[in-house]
């Protein structure tokens, strides 16, 4: 099954956040949101919130807190 990432971005340039999921490392995700024609005018991004998932539907870990 694949691996990845549940996460939420904050910016101090925006109201807005966004919300997303990868299944490469949250560093290297965030290297192409900041850098990409998009995002990068709004950021900074950076992550307030990570959950690691498995699965092609991004079901949580067994066993894991809730995400709030």
């Amino acid at each position: 099954m694949p691996h990845g990432f549940v996460y939420i971005l904050v910016s101090p340039n925006s109201d807005h956040i966004k919300i997303g999921r990868t299944e490469r490392p949250i560093s290297e995700r965030l290297r192409g949101i900041n850098g990409g024609e998009a995002y990068a005018a709004h950021g900074p991004w950076g992550a307030i919130r990570l959950r690691s998932c498995h699965g092609q539907h991004g079901r949580r870990e067994r066993n894991a807190p809730p995400f709030y």
